[in-house]
């Protein structure tokens, strides 16, 4: 929908109002339709609450990651690296593929989530801006369609570096930006420049995988 319609009719906001509706179910549509205006005036605690609670249709999917960035990035770790989390790990999908294919190394999740009961998996519970962890205290810090919804990019993005050791692998959709999105969204990326400049790494690999970019910057 966004590549077929002009933007005059598709960033419309009683063309989008029924979109809105359907997806999350008929409840706070107008938080969710002025989410980009009102973001920026939460307080931390209401910011988190809105995605503690959210109730939409796409929710309970597994994972937001494409088939050929799980494989790129699985391919990305490496036998040298020991500590691996994964930053805004949700329900624990791509955890539990780490758990399987590297069952000899330590796995991380983190997640504002209270609980993530998963065998073996080593859970902290904390928001991304300020994450409970000791600098460089991970190998690989793995963080999927996750920066596209943070309040403070810059200061989120420094935490990732701050915590990782060797390299950080960040996943974020290629998408244009609208005032009206489904997804809330708050930064976006439709050219690979933009991911490069918001990233600020001087040694990187990034691709276009199926409609998401994977960037992988090495410290």
């Amino acid at each position: 929908m966004d590549e077929l319609l002009p933007p005059i009719i598709r960033d419309n906001k009683y063309f989008m109002y029924p979109f809105f509706y359907y997806a999350f179910k008929g409840k706070n549509i107008k938080t969710m339709m002025e989410f980009k205006s009102m973001a920026g005036k939460m307080s931390t605690e209401e910011y988190e609450d809105i995605y503690k609670n959210l109730d939409t249709l796409g929710a309970r999917r597994p994972t937001d990651l494409n088939s050929s960035c799980i494989r790129y990035i699985l391919n990305k770790i490496e036998k040298e690296d020991k500590k691996i989390i994964d930053v805004g790990c949700g329900r624990g999908y791509f955890v539990e593929l780490l758990l399987r294919k590297f069952p000899e190394k330590e796995i991380w999740g983190a997640d504002l989530l209270q609980d993530l009961e998963i065998p073996k998996l080593n859970y902290i519970q904390g928001n991304i801006e300020n994450l409970p962890l000791e600098n460089k205290s991970m190998d690989v810090v793995v963080c999927s369609h996750v920066l596209e919804h943070v309040l403070d990019f810059d200061k989120t993005l420094k935490e990732l570096k701050r915590i990782a050791r060797k390299k950080i692998i960040i996943t974020v959709p290629k998408q244009r930006y609208y005032y009206y999105t489904l997804d809330l969204h708050l930064h976006f990326f439709y050219k690979e420049f933009e991911l490069i400049e918001a990233m600020k790494m001087e040694n990187f690999e990034i691709k276009n995988l199926q409609g998401d970019f994977v960037f992988v910057g090495y410290l």
